[in-house]
């Protein structure tokens, strides 16, 4: 599911050029190396916590395990979506492609038969106001990243 959703995104990317590079927004010519690693880091982290969140908010609400892992990857599917839209919201293709995923990620995980079809269950008005804090918290928590990855270098001496 989460390629499917994230492929139009993905190609709005691909073919939509950045308006000024600057030490936030890298040109292509300096994201390789180190850089891309960093932002690799830094994307999956931000997906991986807004993920954690939402399974635990399912967890910790009533429901079933299938409703918890429901909850996490569409959290997966749309933190990441939020990360893409960030990166390009100056794009009207980004933006259209990505409304459009969450759109069809909304209508398979509440289509009863094709929600079960990708081993999801329909979610109720609370999972998804979970899935939306969860993927409010992460991308708002991206923006400490840069100081946490330092004290963990600092704290443990890595480089």
């Amino acid at each position: 599911m989460n390629l499917f959703t994230d492929l139009f995104p993905a190609m709005a990317v691909a073919v939509t050029p950045t308006e000024k590079p600057t030490d936030d927004d890298p040109s292509v010519d300096t994201v390789l190396g180190p850089s891309l690693t960093h932002q690799i880091r830094a994307r999956a982290l931000t997906t991986c916590l807004g993920a954690t969140v939402a399974w635990l908010i399912g967890r910790f609400t009533p429901g079933t395990a299938r409703r918890s892992t429901t909850m996490a990857l569409c959290a997966v599917v749309g933190t990441q979506l939020a990360q893409t839209w960030a990166d390009r919201k100056e794009s009207p293709l980004v933006r259209v492609t990505s409304l459009g995923s969450a759109a069809v990620l909304f209508a398979v995980v509440e289509t009863p038969g094709v929600s079960q079809l990708f081993g999801c269950t329909p979610l109720g008005p609370v999972a998804w106001a979970g899935v939306g804090a969860a993927i409010g918290l992460a991308v708002a928590g991206q923006r400490f990243l840069p100081a946490v990855e330092r004290t963990v270098r600092d704290r443990w001496g890595l480089r």
